[in-house]
């Protein structure tokens, strides 16, 4: 972890909230989407490997993750060979 936070910090971004405000979607833009008849998928709440977590709350939260209403129509299994 130490060594993916100092590349993230030299290569990305020394202020990982503000690189996150910038590329993730609010809310309210995928709210936008869905208004203008895109669909909205998920690939997880946390995007970690099924295999390692509570599937059937991980999926759930998926579904459940925003205030907004959108309705999660999609959902693609996020898998991760283990090294």
């Amino acid at each position: 972890e130490v060594i993916t936070n100092k590349l993230f910090k030299d290569l990305v971004s020394s202020n990982e909230e503000n690189f996150c405000k910038d590329f993730y979607l609010t809310e309210n833009q995928v709210m936008d989407l869905v208004n203008n008849g895109m669909e909205v998928g998920g690939h997880g709440y946390l995007s970690e490997s099924l295999v390692s977590l509570d599937q059937e709350k991980e999926i759930f939260n998926c579904y459940n993750f925003n205030s907004t209403g959108v309705h999660i129509t999609l959902f693609i299994l996020l898998f991760r060979c283990q090294q």
